[in-house]
């Protein structure tokens, strides 16, 4: 069996590839080489790529099928795209933005989105109510139109806000 794990160095990522490698996968990490981590193991194949261009996937990704991608990182609208005929299974993992008043907590009352935040809270409807959230929203909803198109099964997940060392902690004031 072979996994792709799109990130990898990041907080999750070593304890992600580890797992799949207790789990017989033979995994393959692609990054933009920016850095490597001792908690790696050698035998993962390393592919150097940015993720976030459609361009830099197509190329890197060309010749190549996974059973398993996990992406943690990139623009996973892009990854879904080019791995739609690559992968039957696609797990991604984002963050909380597409949450109405995640970027805006003096809105609510308590202030700050609730923690935590139920799958079905409302999500942002415009750009012009929060930009970023918005995109966020958008991409969700692009990668689920794959799974809904029977391209490939997919699961999103989604980060909290604290997540692992040496990550900031969002702090409502």
């Amino acid at each position: 069996m072979r996994a792709l794990v799109i990130g990898g160095t990041g907080p999750t990522g070593p304890h992600i590839i580890r797992g799949l490698i207790e789990r017989g996968y033979d995994v393959t990490m692609l990054n933009r080489g920016n850095h490597d981590s001792p908690a790696i193991p050698a035998q993962v194949e390393r592919l150097v790529g940015d993720p976030h261009f459609p361009e830099t996937l197509a190329e890197i990704l060309s010749g190549r099928n996974f059973n398993l991608v996990i992406a943690t990182y990139g623009r996973i609208r892009h990854v879904a795209d080019a791995l739609a005929d690559k992968t039957d299974r696609l797990i991604t993992v984002g963050g909380a933005p597409s949450y109405r008043d995640y970027a805006n907590p003096q809105a609510l009352i308590p202030k700050g989105p609730p923690i935590p935040t139920p799958e079905n809270a409302a999500r942002v409807e415009s750009e012009d109510e929060a930009r970023f959230g918005y995109l966020i929203r958008a991409t969700e909803d692009a990668l689920m139109e794959h799974h809904e198109q029977g391209q490939m099964n997919v699961t999103h997940f989604r980060y909290p806000l604290v997540y692992g060392p040496g990550q900031v902690r969002t702090i409502f004031i």
